[in-house]
């Protein structure tokens, strides 16, 4: 079940309890600020990048996230969220496939069925107090972002923990279309022109999602944790790629020489 949230001028939606509220707290036990390998010198967001040996080990270790990831890269989480598009065809994600690690598979898909590839990617994200994301639209070759929140009991449903969504009125819309990403300072006029249209609860059991586009402004204002706690997240994104037949592949040699040599 997907609840349509926004559409104009990008969507934003959410999905009901993506985990329990045990399983929430195993997967939170598992991550900590000292395994970040990624600081962001702007607004203090450390992260694991995808495929990092801690990243894979922290997926391997939760059955709950193995799951829900096999349920957002299914066709027919792709098709629930399809039938949320209205005229963005470029977007309509009954033609979009996870890339396979079987060449088969792939040659089938994206050469004879004319599907367009798709990669699952995973960031673990972790905050600490007075850290924040300044307001940007995301990857150009980002499909869609689901957001998994890990609260504490005391950072349940707080405010202001969550993530901000963006919009400008429809006569200065088009003077912030950034589709490239560009960084929020060479808009200087931002926040003049901007207004929040939706603010996320920070809690378990809601996964929230939105697709990019140019006008897919979103960030975390600057936290001001109710503990001593970090906030911390899971960004399941799904990026458009080239076709490929050995592309899955490729990607599972890169990640078993990764743990290889760094093990």
């Amino acid at each position: 079940m997907i609840k349509l949230i926004n559409d104009d001028p990008f969507l934003i939606f959410k999905m009901p309890n993506p985990l329990s509220l045990s399983e929430s707290n195993d997967l939170r036990d598992l991550i900590s600020r000292t395994q970040m390998t990624n600081l962001d010198i702007i607004g203090g967001k450390t992260s694991l990048p995808h495929g990092d040996k801690t990243s894979l080990a922290i997926i391997n270790k939760s059955n709950a996230l193995k799951n829900l990831l096999k349920f957002l890269s299914s066709q027919n989480t792709f098709y629930l969220i399809s039938k949320l598009l209205k005229n963005d065809i470029a977007s309509d994600f009954n033609n979009y496939k996870i890339v396979s690690s079987n060449p088969l598979i792939n040659f089938l898909n994206f050469y004879l069925k004319k599907l367009k590839p798709i990669r699952l990617h995973v960031e673990f994200s972790v905050m600490s107090n007075g850290a924040y994301i300044p307001p940007h639209t995301d990857s150009r070759n980002k499909l869609v972002t689901f957001l998994l929140y890990l609260p504490t009991k005391e950072q349940s449903n707080q405010k202001n923990l969550g993530t901000v969504f963006f919009s400008q009125s429809f006569d200065k819309r088009d003077m912030y279309k950034n589709f490239n990403n560009e960084p929020i300072k060479k808009f200087p006029a931002f926040y003049e022109h901007s207004e929040i249209i939706y603010s996320t609860n920070f809690n378990h059991h809601d996964l929230y999602g939105f697709i990019k586009n140019g006008y897919s402004w979103h960030g975390v204002e600057k936290l001001d944790l109710p503990d001593e706690s970090d906030r911390i997240s899971v960004n399941i994104n799904f990026y458009k790629t080239n076709k490929t037949i050995f592309g899955g592949l490729t990607i599972k040699l890169k990640n078993f020489l990764k743990l290889l040599f760094r093990g």
